[in-house]
């Protein structure tokens, strides 16, 4: 059986790894709302046409997720040096993400911190058959 990785993993994925090569530098006007762009852009769901229909869907701005990604930055960051991350979740946040959900996230990073694991790992899904 093939491995599947699920749309949602791809986003925060790509989510992640971009909003930490965006924070190694200061953003600052026109480069920071194209940066802020860009995270929207990666954020942004496009839902499958339903089967004999002539109209697409209008495409969703994950903000769960962007949320998912800034609360664990925001978690998960070392005492020594928290600016990345900080810069990281303040680029997310900017992009949209729902800040209800914050508050949870962080606690997420927080604990993931704890086990000394990479913050953003899953563990495996373990279905049974």
């Amino acid at each position: 059986m093939p491995h599947r990785i699920s749309p949602e993993a791809l986003i925060t994925s790509r989510l992640q790894g971009r909003a930490s090569r965006l924070a190694d530098a200061a953003l600052e006007g026109d480069a920071r709302a194209a940066a802020v762009q860009t995270l929207r852009e990666i954020a942004t769901q496009q839902p499958p046409r339903r089967r004999g229909s002539p109209h697409t869907p209008p495409a969703v701005l994950r903000r769960d997720l962007l949320a998912e990604v800034a609360g664990i930055y925001l978690g998960a960051a070392p005492a020594s040096h928290p600016e990345h991350h900080r810069r990281a979740a303040e680029l997310l946040i900017e992009a949209g993400a729902d800040v209800t959900l914050l508050d949870q996230w962080i606690a997420e990073g927080q604990r993931r911190a704890a086990n000394t694991g990479p913050p953003f790992s899953r563990p495996p899904d373990r279905r049974t058959r």
